[in-house]
C-alpha cells in the first residue's frame, strides 16, 4: 500500500511506500525536506535496515481529457484523514493520482510528475535558522584588497617606520644651526678692501709678479652686477680688490653672535676655514697672474675675468664663516661682502624684507656649513648725536690719510680682535625684545 501526500512548498502530490510513514525526505519537485504523514490505521512500521532502502514510486497515471463523471464513488477500504496544518486539502491514500474531477486541463496540459520520482528519506534534522548578522554579511557585497590598496598600506607603513626612527633613534636631535636672525638695513657705507700680497703667489717668477701688478696700476679691472661692483687694482703689496654696492642693492648686515649655537660653531671652526679660503684664493690670483701674462704675450689688451669674480673678487673680501654662507633671495645666492666684529654683511636687491641663511655649495654640491636660518630685515634704529662741549673740537680730516684695507694674508687672517675703522659701525637694534633660536 502507498502513501500518497502534498508538498507544504510546493503542493506537488508525492507518493511513497507505506513503510516509510513518520520518515523525513526530500521533495523531487522543490528539494524541501518534508515529513511523510503516517495514517491513522497504518500498521506499524518495519524495523530499519542498516542500508536505506530504495523506493520506486508508482509511474504516474495518464492523464484523462474526458468529460467529468458525477457517477457514485466505490466506497472506500481504509478511511481518509483530514488535511494537515497548512495542507489545502486532504488524499485518499488508495486512490490513484489523477486530475480531480471537474479540473479539465487544456489541451497540451502534462501532469507535474510525469516520470518516476524517486523519495530518498533522510534523518531527522531541525532546520538550521539564518541570523540577522549572516543575512548581512551575505548580502553584503565582499570587497577584495585591489594593487593600489596595497601600495598606499606599504607606503604608509614605511613613512610610520621612518618618522619613528627619526624620533625615536637616540642621538637624533633637530639642526641647532637653524631658527632666526635679524638682518638690519643700513646706509651705503665705504666696505673694506682686500689686498692678496704678493709674497704669496709662490710658484710664479717675482719680475711676472711684479710687470703684472704696475700693469694694473694703470689699468683697473671692473666687474658690474646690480648688487655688486668689484674693481681689480694693483698695489705696491699685491692685488687690491674693492667691492662697492651697485645701483640696485641694500646693505645688510647679519649679527650672527646673536645665536648661541651659530656663535659656537663659528668660533670653532672658523680658523679651519679661513687656512682652507685662503688656499683658494691664493690658487685664484695665481690664475689670474698667469692669463694677464698669457695674454699680454699673445698681443691681447684684454682676457675673460669673468670667472675670477667669484673665487677671487668675492672670495677675498671674506673669510671664515662669510666664505661658507650664502643669503637666498628669490633663489638667488648672493655671497658675502665683508665679514668683522661678529657681523655679516650683504649687497641684497632693494627692498629685500626676508631672505635665508645658508651654506655655499661648491662643484659637487656639497656645503660645508650645515646651518639654515630665516632672517627678518629690519631698519637702523636712529642714533641721537651728542652735542658738543666748548672743551670738544672738531678734527680735521686728512685727505691724503691711508685708506685701512683688509690684508688677505696669514699675518692678519686669524685674528678675531682686527678691527677696521672704515668698516660701517656695527647697527645698534630698535628696543624691543627679539629672541633667536639657540
Amino acid at each position: 500500500m502507498a502513501i500518497q501526500f502534498n508538498c507544504p512548498y510546493c503542493t506537488v502530490t508525492i507518493q511513497v511506500p507505506d513503510n516509510a510513514a513518520g520518515k523525513k525526505g526530500t521533495c523531487p519537485q522543490c528539494g524541501t525536506k518534508v515529513l511523510v504523514p503516517v495514517p491513522k490505521n497504518a500498521p506499524p512500521p518495519p524495523v530499519a535496515s542498516s542500508q536505506p532502502p530504495m523506493f520506486t514510486p508508482q509511474p504516474a497515471a495518464p492523464p484523462s481529457f474526458a468529460p467529468p463523471q458525477f457517477a457514485p464513488q466505490p466506497t472506500m477500504p481504509m478511511a481518509g484523514y483530514p488535511p494537515a496544518p497548512g495542507m489545502p486539502f486532504g488524499f485518499d491514500p488508495n486512490q490513484p493520482m489523477q486530475t480531480p474531477p471537474g479540473n479539465v486541463p487544456p489541451v497540451g496540459y502534462a501532469p507535474m510528475l510525469q516520470y518516476p520520482q524517486y523519495f530518498v528519506p533522510a534523518p531527522l534534522s531541525a532546520p538550521v535558522e539564518e541570523t540577522s548578522t549572516t543575512k548581512k554579511s551575505k548580502s553584503r557585497p565582499q570587497r577584495k584588497m585591489t594593487p593600489a590598496i596595497w601600495g598606499a598600506l606599504i607606503a604608509v607603513g614605511i613613512v610610520g617606520t621612518v618618522v619613528a626612527y627619526v624620533l625615536l633613534k637616540p642621538g637624533v636631535k633637530p639642526n641647532p644651526l637653524s631658527g632666526n636672525l635679524t638682518g638690519t638695513r643700513l646706509a651705503k657705507g665705504k666696505l673694506q678692501p682686500a689686498i692678496v700680497h704678493r709674497e704669496w703667489l709662490e710658484g710664479i717668477d717675482e719680475e711676472t709678479v711684479g710687470n703684472v701688478l704696475k700693469q694694473m696700476e694703470k689699468r683697473t679691472i671692473t666687474l658690474r652686477s646690480d648688487t655688486v661692483i668689484l674693481k681689480f687694482q694693483g698695489a705696491a703689496e699685491g692685488i687690491k680688490i674693492t667691492a662697492t654696492p651697485g645701483l640696485h642693492a641694500d646693505l645688510i648686515a647679519i649679527d650672527v653672535s646673536s645665536h648661541k649655537a651659530l656663535n659656537a660653531w663659528q668660533l670653532k671652526q672658523g680658523a679651519k676655514l679661513s687656512d682652507r679660503h685662503q688656499k683658494q684664493v691664493i690658487r685664484a690670483a695665481k690664475a689670474f697672474i698667469q692669463a694677464w701674462t698669457k695674454a699680454e704675450a699673445a698681443g691681447e689688451k684684454s682676457f675673460d675675468t669673468t670667472p675670477f669674480r667669484k673665487d677671487l673678487g668675492l672670495g677675498s673680501l671674506t673669510s671664515g664663516l662669510g666664505a661658507e654662507a650664502v643669503a637666498i633671495v628669490n633663489r638667488m645666492p648672493h655671497s658675502c661682502v665683508a665679514e668683522q666684529q661678529g657681523l655679516l654683511y650683504f649687497l641684497l636687491p632693494p627692498g629685500t624684507e626676508r631672505f635665508e641663511l645658508q651654506g655655499r655649495e661648491d662643484s659637487q654640491g656639497n656645503t660645508t656649513f650645515p646651518g639654515h636660518f630665516m632672517v627678518e630685515v629690519e631698519a637702523e634704529a636712529p642714533t641721537k648725536k651728542s652735542k658738543k662741549t666748548d672743551e670738544e673740537t672738531d678734527m680735521p680730516e686728512d685727505a691724503d690719510a691711508e685708506m685701512k684695507t683688509k690684508s688677505f694674508g696669514r699675518p692678519a687672517l686669524n685674528d678675531p680682535a682686527a678691527i677696521d675703522e672704515s668698516m660701517p659701525e656695527k647697527p645698534k637694534a630698535k628696543k624691543k625684545d627679539s629672541k633667536n633660536d639657540d
